[in-house]
């Protein structure tokens, strides 16, 4: 393609554009823990690293209304979409202030489960916890809009504040909770950048405090399926690093997620592609739909590809830099645990492309791919770091044909 042939394309530029301010913030979040490690203690770094595991997962299972907001910006007028956005925005608020007050009245027991050091580690995440919610729904919302590069100035400022206030508030002594805290400014400042910049009526936060117009009952079926999928998703993708926990030893388990670390890069990859690609669906022109779909998964198939391909060939110098020299044994996988973690992410921009076109029988295509996996592992019990890797990737093909066989990716347009 040339230079030209890609201006004019507008998928292509703005991919390059939204991938490049995503993988700018992923260095910029990356930076976060190695800056922390200098200026806390182990424990407090430990404190950090629960909270931050806690709301990525909190954040994995939101997704599902990322989804939900793109199909209905695609499918209503802008103030209906609004409407509806708010309704589904203020219920999950709710839910989310439920939440916080069970946590917080929980704190003492929850504080001695995770062994966190202090209590307003905890409250912090209260709110932390809250925040998330506008974040999903706005950021939904602009994508399914096509407001891309908006979204990815987004991204990039949520890493700059929270890295920097994470740092400055550890700094001046307020230890794991001001590390917290700095994470939340971040999401509270991207907020406001989204606020102030964007284009379009975002749904209003004061919506909690208002009756409920807009009836979301049609959405809920979508709703439902799209949490199930993103769940067992989610249980995929982390599957391979509960099974380095469970088959080898704490040493020998570093080791191989030290390498589904490095591998993970093909997933977060691909995954910013789905991001990409779902805000241009059309509901009423699946030929449409069918070649842009084709046309990710191709790009998505030849980074892969190129990523497991580098691995290959420089694989031990790659985990040297960026392990250290001790992870050199595990050159020989890593090109093996890239391709599982690329087909994952193609798998669910796939799964995630048929809940925006409203096709029936996704959460069950979901576990048609997951179960196999699931049970290759069961039966196979890898002993080695080859083996696991290998019956992944076995597992994988398996349930891509379990999948098809099933009929997952039928022509016809089944509707909710």
């Amino acid at each position: 393609m040339t230079r030209r042939a890609v201006r004019k394309d507008s998928f292509y530029k703005t991919s390059m554009y939204y991938a490049g301010a995503s993988l700018i913030a992923s260095i910029i979040n990356y930076l976060m823990y190695p800056l922390l490690s200098r200026v806390l203690a182990p424990s407090d770094l430990g404190d950090v690293g629960v909270i931050s595991a806690i709301t990525v997962q909190a954040g994995s299972i939101l997704l599902a209304f990322n989804i939900v907001s793109i199909y209905v910006v695609a499918r209503e007028t802008s103030e209906s979409a609004v409407k509806k956005l708010e309704v589904v925005q203020s219920q999950l608020i709710r839910l989310s202030f439920v939440v916080s007050l069970f946590l917080i009245a929980l704190m003492p027991a929850i504080k001695n489960l995770l062994n966190i050091g202090s209590y307003y580690t905890l409250l912090v995440l209260a709110f932390l916890l809250v925040a998330i919610i506008p974040t999903v729904t706005w950021t939904g919302y602009l994508q399914g809009n096509k407001q891309l590069p908006l979204v990815g100035l987004y991204n990039i400022m949520n890493a700059v504040m929270k890295v920097s206030m994470a740092v400055l508030f550890s700094l001046i002594g307020f230890k794991a909770a001001g590390a917290v805290f700095g994470i939340f400014l971040g999401y509270l400042s991207g907020l406001i950048l989204l606020k102030v910049r964007s284009p379009l009526p975002l749904p209003s936060l004061l919506s909690i405090f208002r009756r409920q117009g807009a009836n979301i009952t049609n959405l809920r079926p979508l709703i439902v399926n799209t949490l199930g999928v993103s769940v067992v998703l989610a249980a995929l993708y982390s599957f391979e690093f509960a099974c380095a926990k469970f088959f080898f030893d704490a040493h020998s388990a570093g080791y191989y997620i030290g390498s589904l670390t490095l591998a993970s890069s093909a997933f977060y990859a691909v995954a910013t592609l789905m991001w990409i690609v779902l805000p241009h669906y059309a509901p009423t022109d699946e030929a449409h739909n069918k070649k842009l779909l084709l046309k990710a998964v191709f790009v998505g198939a030849v980074g892969t590809l190129f990523l497991s391909a580098l691995f290959y060939v420089f694989g031990e110098r790659i985990s040297v830099l960026a392990l250290g020299q001790e992870y050199g044994i595990i050159s020989d996988i890593i090109w093996r645990n890239t391709l599982s973690q690329g087909v994952i992410a193609i798998l669910t921009m796939v799964l995630f492309s048929h809940l925006v076109r409203g096709k029936k029988r996704v959460l069950l295509n979901s576990l048609l791919l997951s179960i196999p996996v699931f049970t290759a592992v069961a039966v196979v019990r890898p002993d080695s770091y080859q083996q696991l890797a290998n019956t992944m990737l076995m597992g994988e093909l398996l349930g891509i044909t379990v999948m098809c066989v099933g009929g997952a990716f039928q022509a016809q347009n089944y509707r909710y």
